[in-house]
């Protein structure tokens, strides 16, 4: 089962790796590594309803499902490229920008963000950083997105944080963030692929469990589904900092998932 201990150990192994490249780990992967070792703890049950109740969290399915995915929680949001996801919502009245930002400073840290009304265009507009891996592209188009929707659903205040590949247990506590995450949680691991994959049963969600969600799900199977369902891998072999930082995100969607599944049988 996915215990915090095997995730410390794959976190573990990924830093040994990356200091036999160089003296020590850089600075973005030291905190994707805390990242990810605080998410492995982190109680997203209590969170989630203390920021959402089922009725919300409905709502916002509906209108996700209403405005950019008919077959959201049903089917899994299929991975296709920018240029497709920019001419698929372009009608919804929104703009994006495709940039890559590897030469800019700290510009791989960013995934992506959202301007509600961007200056001199009177519309939203979706920034996304396409230098990353694919499945993080679009996870950031749909986390974007996902601000899109949510602001039609609960209105548009403060323009949300940028997306970065750190900082994911931040969005627990910003109901903005965290209504996107729910909505790419749920594009990510559809009802019957999350009852599957983190054997559940609808009947067992409002069972009593202990605050830990050490033994949630099997680390290795949630990395797999990854894989083969996104091209998404987490190799320790390798001393890219994208391996830790991807781990973030990958770990970050499932918990919400297990969450979501266990606290509103959504």
């Amino acid at each position: 089962m996915a215990t915090t201990a095997t995730i410390e150990a794959l976190v573990s192994e990924i830093l040994s790796n990356a200091a036999r490249k160089c003296r020590k780990p850089s600075k973005a992967l030291a905190a994707a590594a805390s990242d990810v070792e605080t998410l492995s703890r982190l109680d997203y049950r209590t969170d989630l309803r203390k920021t959402f109740d089922r009725s919300e969290i409905c709502e916002l399915l509906a209108e996700g499902k209403r405005m950019a995915w008919p077959r959201l929680n049903e089917d899994s949001i299929r991975l296709v490229t920018p240029e497709e996801f920019k001419q698929h919502w372009s009608p919804l009245g929104v703009d994006f920008n495709l940039t890559d930002m590897t030469s800019s400073e700290g510009g791989l840290a960013i995934l992506g963000f959202y301007i509600n009304k961007a200056p001199g265009a009177g519309k939203p507009l979706i920034c996304v950083n396409t230098a990353h891996h694919p499945a993080a592209v679009g996870a950031a188009f749909a986390h974007e997105m996902g601000h899109h929707v949510a602001s039609e659903v609960f209105g548009a205040e403060a323009e949300p944080l940028p997306l970065m590949y750190t900082g994911y247990h931040k969005h627990l506590k910003d109901s903005r963030e965290l209504a996107a995450d729910v909505l790419v949680s749920l594009g990510i691991f559809p009802r019957k692929t999350a009852v599957q994959t983190f054997k559940r049963h609808p009947a067992q969600a409002e069972k009593p469990r202990t605050a830990s969600l050490d033994g949630d799900f099997d680390l290795g199977q949630i990395l797999d589904y990854y894989l083969t369902k996104y091209g998404l891998g987490v190799d320790a072999k390798l001393s890219s900092g994208h391996n830790m930082q991807y781990l973030a995100g990958m770990l970050h969607y499932a918990k919400l998932r297990v969450a979501l599944l266990d606290k509103f049988d959504i």
